[in-house]
Order: structure tokens, then sequence, then C-alpha cells
């Protein structure tokens, strides 16, 4: 009997150490992130996947920020009778919103994936144009993801590094000056990096322009006059925008990305894309119910299938 347990004792201590080795592994045959950043398909795979979480309903689509905005504007009122939607135009809306906190949790997936890149790309043996204008496009939609944040809820955590374990996961509020020093951070640095068009294949990447005109805006934002006019004006003397004749033309599918989009989101038309298709929808205001029937109406505004593209810039 001795002898038989020092037989199975043996055999489990065996085991659990084969067990160590096989939990050790490295894995070869999935994207796990020790594997991820190797080569420069891996570094364009992870710049997409910072561009997809811009088209999510939560963000720049269904219930995101234009909806938002517009519901909490006076030209628009919530479609339907849903107590969270009519929350965010009677400004009665609460931190258990989830239309609002799907919008924080959106912003933050951008966050993380372009610290991801920031963290990674640089490191990896490729282009060296491509590896930085990569990191630019990154710190590009990251600047833009903070500067909707922060003008959504002011002081919110300034996360530069990606978010590897649950002990990462509680930062501190950071103040709102330092937000914005961050954003102009990122934008400045990708201005230099990016650059001023792409070919036809690459429609909707940032570029130079973008991270011009969102700097601009920054400053407008905080009151920087002198500034948003010079970094405005370099965008407007770069000669690669202009105004279209026809003010409708911004919106006509047909002269999409065209020459006064300075940075769209880039949506798909038709079924076989399902989930892609840029969609808001509102009421126009004012409400008749609400005017006694003297003005107003119920006019209901839904762009989908082919109007496949949303300027943002």
């Amino acid at each position: 009997m001795k002898a038989i347990r020092t037989l199975v004792l043996l055999f489990m201590f065996i085991l659990t150490g084969c067990m160590d080795q096989f939990l050790n592994n490295r894995p070869e045959d999935t994207l796990a992130p020790e594997n991820l950043y190797e080569n420069e398909e891996d570094a364009v795979a992870a710049i997409y996947s910072v561009y997809e979480r811009l088209g999510t309903n939560d963000l720049y689509n269904m219930n995101g920020v234009m909806y938002i905005l517009a519901n909490a504007s006076d030209q628009a009122r919530p479609f339907g009778a849903n107590a969270e939607r009519l929350a965010i135009d009677e400004y009665s809306l609460t931190e258990l919103n989830s239309i609002t906190s799907a919008w924080w949790r959106a912003s933050f997936q951008i966050v993380n994936r372009a610290n991801a890149v920031t963290d990674n790309v640089p490191d990896i043996d490729m282009n060296d144009n491509l590896r930085d204008r990569i990191v630019g496009e990154a710190q590009l939609l990251r600047a833009l993801a903070y500067f909707n944040l922060v003008r959504m809820y002011g002081k919110v955590p300034v996360i530069t590094r990606e978010t590897e374990s649950f002990k990462d996961v509680n930062k501190a509020r950071a103040p709102v000056d330092s937000v914005y020093a961050q954003i102009i951070r990122d934008l400045k640095k990708a201005e230099q990096v990016l650059p001023v068009s792409y070919g036809a294949d690459n429609q909707g990447r940032a570029t130079a322009g973008a991270a011009k005109i969102l700097l601009a805006k920054v400053y407008l934002t905080r009151e920087q006059w002198q500034q948003a006019a010079d970094k405005a004006r370099e965008v407007m003397d770069s000669g690669t925008y202009a105004l279209f004749e026809d003010y409708a033309h911004v919106f006509m599918p047909q002269y999409e990305n065209g020459k006064e989009h300075i940075f769209s989101i880039q949506f798909h038309a038709g079924d076989q894309n399902a989930g892609k298709q840029g969609q808001f929808w509102t009421y126009t205001a004012p409400n008749a119910r609400k005017t006694g029937g003297a003005i107003g109406g119920r006019g209901r505004l839904q762009l989908r299938g082919h109007f496949s593209r949303k300027e943002i810039l």
C-alpha cells in the first residue's frame, strides 16, 4: 500500500508539472496580446479595431453622440416614450441612464484600443512612415474620444496606457484642464505624422487636416481665440479642402468623402453589412402636443442605407 501511495503521489506530481507547462504555453493559433503585435499586418489590424468603435450604436450611430445632443437641444424630441430618452430631453438624466452610460463605455473602448496601439506598435519592425502614421491615427482617435468625454462629463480619468488587469480599472477623474492638455498633446503629435490625404482604398482614415481642425475646435472650446483662428487658417490655406457650390451636397451620398469633408466615419449600405449602416432618428421640434397643436409635428428623421457617411469634423 505504501508503494501504491508513493506511485500515486509521483503520478500527481508529474501531471501537475505537465499542466503548469501546458497552461504557460504561449498561444500561437489565436490573436492573443502576446502574439498580436509582430508585423505590419498586425499594426494595421490594431488601428482598424480603433476605428471600428466609432460606428457603434452607442457612439456615432443610433443612440450615440448625435442622438443625445439632438434630444437635449430645442430642435428635437425623443423618439418614443422611453423614460431614459425623455430624461435626456428634460435634463433629468442620472449616471444610471443606459444611453449616456453607453457613450462613456464606447469612448473608453476607443481609448483603450488606441492605447494598445501607442503602447505596442512603436516596437514593431516595419516601415517607419507607416508605423508613425498608425500611431498618429491612434492619437487622434484617442483625442476625439476624450474631447467628447470632457465636454459631456467634465472630469474624466486620463488613461494613456493599455488597461490589462482589473487593478488598472479604478482611476481617479482628472481635472478638466489636464484632460484638455492630453487632448492637445495627442493632436499636436498626430498632425506632424499624418498624411494630407489617402488613396481611394483608405477613405475615412485620419489626416493631418483632421488633426488640425479638431485642434482648432479644442482651442475654440477653451476660448483660445487666436490659436483657434491660426489652426483653422492652416486648414483653409492647405489647398486640400474647399466648400461645395451647393450646401446640400454636404449631405448627399454621391458627394461623400468630398472636398468639404475633413473626417467622416465610414458606414456601409445594404443588408450584407448588417449592423454597419449609419442610422439616426429623432422627432423634429417643437412638439405639437406641447403647443396645443398650434405648431410642430412628428417628422421622423432617419438616415440609413445609402446615407453611408457621417461627417463629424
